[in-house]
């Protein structure tokens, strides 16, 4: 296979869902990988490595949809998990 680096996917992170085999965890539950990086963790398992990749899988996640959450839909997460709705400009 020949990929780019440049070659981005969405990877669904099955690791702590409760998907079964052949389901797609949610869209929620993506981190993007190079095309290439996305066929390495595909060989092998899934939490060796985010290990050797020294990914914290779950802050990735977060950290993407709150600033989806606050990019499109004009929601800010507290640190006390409470939500403020902002008013978007369009």
């Amino acid at each position: 296979m020949d990929f780019t680096e440049t070659d981005m996917v969405a990877h669904h992170v099955r690791m702590g869902c409760t998907g079964g085999m052949g389901l797609k965890p949610s869209d929620y539950r993506t981190i993007p990988l190079t095309a290439y990086e996305h066929f390495k963790l595909h060989q092998g398992v899934e939490k060796e490595y985010y290990d050797k990749a020294d990914l914290d899988v779950d802050m990735v996640m977060k950290e993407l949809l709150e600033k989806y959450l606050r990019d499109e839909k004009g929601i800010v997460i507290n640190d006390d998990h409470t939500f403020d709705q902002m008013e978007l400009l369009v």
